[in-house]
């Protein structure tokens, strides 16, 4: 009964919670400000909607459940008065307790960060400088220890200072300080301690000392302090910095732990902080006068007098080359720079992306693929291949690159087609490419190639092999790469290839012989002499090319011992196989040694064929296997070893090929009934006869041809039967059953008996 429940019960829960997500939010309690941290399992679209006393967090449509459980234990109501969480939409209503001003973004892979910031704090921030950001950032998050929980703030009102004026500085130059600076220094500092130690939990208020008093503390007076000596009296130095020999630390491993988890955090926020727009602006590196204009009076400046380099011309010469796309320039250029030079990380990592197509894993935009800015463009286009789970800002990248000079988007259009491609992001690779389609100055062979491609991907094989032949009619730089395309396009959905298109595969084999795609051009041409129908020449081929390496050698192999047994006429087909040429059963796939055996068993060679069938395969290709290699013993006269083959499996085609080979092994009667299963009468009666099984032949002649609907004739029970209708229909039987006999043995001959 319990069992009953608890499945009905995940029954009407599991949809929810298949769609449901919980969201934690954490709190913290800083100096100035007030966070909230969002722990969503992706990153979504969201809104900040201020209103009367409140704002409203809207995400993205979807199923979310927010967990604010904790929210409040460590933060107060002053700053963020209250959270609500409508379980009915995606919306966080945030209620303020001030005039505050609320913001958001995005840290780390999928953690969303709202502070609710005091307004003169938001202003100060506003004024320093970017460079000085980090260590602010750094500033708040170690204050963010002293955190304002319930006991903490218990214990502060507790321990209160009669004094509120702030501790000096460490470090830098520190004003005379009296008798009892020290003093409240120290007191200052362990109270910020045992705050942090009672916020964790790891201290108790004891009563009896909550009804102690303030803590007096002595004031300085205007009278010159008396000096006191001792044998080992600090230095000047040590008088002037009273905290100097404070060594007080109430920390915890929770608390070390901590500081290392958000400091190595902050060292992130620096890092990853989207760079300036400027850095990446190529379009107005550049201007529309004649590139030998441009590139000569900056050229001229690159060497001042006595042969020294001028960096900023060399940066500008560099900014100008990038703009025209000469990436390998470019970096000539920039070996004149100096190391430190501001933006030479940038400028490399864009001169190595018009180089290359890429650039490598110290690119300057790397981590920036989710800046709202073309530095999501480029850190894009500097991957290799985009990665899963990568965030990235897919319009601003679009719009960055609609943006960009024609020769440009020309050159590095296709790229950026063919990388959103290769992730399967096929939408976005279709804007790309319908960005080049608007100008006839941006549709090029490699555009065409990129959209060829695209069709492929997206199930419109005739459209890109038309397309591949435009690109190879060009004899431009992608002509040898879509030939090879619409050869393996060809050859994966079995169509033939004409004899004309090998020939050309051939051409651009002997000419990229020695480059990067030459051996896909070698493998293109054999497979595509051997799908021509010249197997004879595709063989010699693959033979004279020993410099093959060893895995893409067996996959030509392979593919050719297919194209032959599936298209070959007879002859050929037995002239390849049992020459050899195929190469050795165990180096071929599953699938094709299956074809080549079974093609081997339909023209007569079934030990032929049990040769390709001696290494035992997987996967749905292992009834067929098991099947084929009953059939091969059962034509070489072993009917045990077929059925054990047979072990296990069920269907109708098995139950004859068990039924065969009980006949062969004596067992007819096992053999009747498995017939007589699979509704093959005149065999079972066959095998009743060989049986000797006189009833079971007459009930299988009589059952061929009657319909079980139609009552038989003499059949019913209300008819009297006399001694003569039942000798009558004994002899009707009889007669009916000698008739059987005599049709069976003109059917199978006797077996012969030699003369001994």
């Amino acid at each position: 009964m319990i069992r009953r429940i608890v499945i009905m019960l995940s029954c009407i829960l599991a949809p929810v919670l298949a769609h449901a997500q919980t969201v934690p939010v954490r709190s913290g309690e800083h100096a100035n400000f007030t966070r909230l941290v969002f722990d969503l399992p992706r990153r979504v679209d969201w809104t900040l909607e201020p209103g009367t006393d409140q704002v409203t967090l809207r995400l993205a449509a979807g199923k979310w459940t927010f967990d604010t459980r904790s929210v409040f234990d460590r933060i107060r109501r002053e700053r963020v008065r209250n959270l609500t969480a409508d379980p009915e939409s995606p919306d966080v209503l945030i209620e303020l307790g001030c005039p505050c001003d609320v913001t958001a973004f995005w840290h780390g892979r999928a953690m969303l960060v709202v502070d609710v910031r005091d307004p003169d704090d938001t202003e100060a921030l506003a004024r320093v400088k970017p460079d000085e950001r980090s260590s602010l950032v750094l500033d708040h998050l170690r204050r963010g220890f002293a955190s304002q929980s319930e006991p903490a703030r218990l214990l502060q009102e507790r321990f209160p200072l009669q004094s509120s004026e702030p501790v000096p500085p460490v470090s830098g130059s520190v004003p005379a300080a009296g008798p009892g600076d020290a003093l409240r220094a120290s007191q200052q500092t362990l109270v910020e301690q045992f705050s942090r130690a009672a916020s964790q939990g790891l201290l108790t208020l004891d009563t009896p000392l909550s009804e102690r008093g303030p803590i007096s503390m002595p004031q300085a007076s205007s009278e010159e302090p008396v000096a006191v000596k001792t044998a080992d009296a600090p230095s000047q130095t040590s008088a002037a910095n009273p905290l100097r020999n404070i060594n007080i630390d109430a920390r915890s491993s929770m608390d070390r732990a901590f500081l290392e988890t958000l400091m190595s955090g902050a060292g992130g926020l620096e890092a990853r902080a989207c760079p300036d727009p400027a850095s990446g602006d190529v379009a107005s590196w550049g201007t529309d006068q004649p590139f030998s204009d441009q590139v000569g009076p900056l050229r001229a400046k690159l060497f001042s007098e006595f042969d020294r380099e001028d960096p900023k011309a060399a940066e500008k010469l560099t900014k100008l080359y990038l703009h025209f796309g000469f990436g390998s320039e470019a970096l000539q250029v920039l070996s004149l720079l100096p190391e430190t030079w501001p933006e030479r990380e940038i400028l490399v990592s864009l001169a190595e992306i018009m180089k290359t197509g890429y650039a490598d894993t110290g690119s300057a935009f790397q981590e920036h693929a989710d800046c709202p800015s073309s530095a999501a463009l480029w850190a894009i286009l500097s991957r290799e291949r985009l990665s899963d789970g990568i965030n990235m800002d897919i319009d601003a990248a679009i719009r960055a690159f609609s943006g960009l000079p024609q020769h440009l988007r020309a050159y590095l259009g296709p790229t950026l087609a063919r990388r959103f491609l290769r992730a399967g992001m096929a939408d976005e690779s279709d804007r790309v490419l319908r960005i080049l389609d608007r100008s006839d100055g941006t549709v090029s062979a490699q555009s065409q190639f990129a959209r060829a491609e695209l069709d492929m991907q997206s199930g419109r094989p005739e459209l890109a092999d038309q397309r591949f032949d435009v690109v190879v009619s060009t004899s431009s730089e992608p002509s040898a790469l879509a030939l090879v395309r619409k050869i393996e396009a060809r050859l994966a959905s079995d169509q033939p290839v004409s004899y004309d298109v090998a020939q050309l595969a051939g051409a651009y084999a002997h000419e990229h012989a020695d480059g990067e795609l030459g051996p896909d051009l070698h493998r293109v041409h054999i497979l595509a002499l051997a799908a021509s129908g010249a197997y004879e020449e595709a063989f010699e081929e693959f033979e004279r090319l020993s410099s093959l390496s060893s895995p893409m050698s067996d996959d030509i192999r392979n593919t050719m011992a297919r194209i032959v047994t599936q298209s070959a006429n007879e002859f050929d087909f037995l002239r390849f196989a049992l020459s050899g040429r195929f190469g050795p059963p165990e180096a071929l796939e599953t699938s094709t040694a299956l074809s080549i055996a079974q093609r081997f068993f339909d023209a007569g060679f079934p030990t032929s064929a049990g040769q390709f069938l001696k290494t035992p395969l997987q996967g749905p290709v292992a009834r067929d296997m098991r099947i084929l290699k009953a059939r091969i013993a059962l034509a070489e006269n072993r009917p045990r070893q077929a059925e054990v083959e047979l072990l296990g499996l069920t269907g109708k085609d098995v139950n004859l090929l068990r039924a065969h080979a009980r006949s062969k092994t004596g067992s007819h009667a096992q053999a009747q009934e498995l017939y007589r299963s699979a509704g093959l009468e005149d065999e079972a009666a066959r095998e009743a006869w060989l049986a000797s099984d006189l009833p079971g032949i007459v009930e299988d002649e009589t059952s061929i041809g009657k319909d079980p609907a139609k009552p038989t004739v003499g059949a019913s029970d209300d008819q009297p039967e006399g001694v003569l209708q039942k000798n009558r229909a004994l002899l009707d039987g009889t007669a009916q059953m000698r008739t059987s006999i005599e049709a069976m043995l003109a059917a199978t001959p006797a077996p012969l008996h030699l003369a001994e």
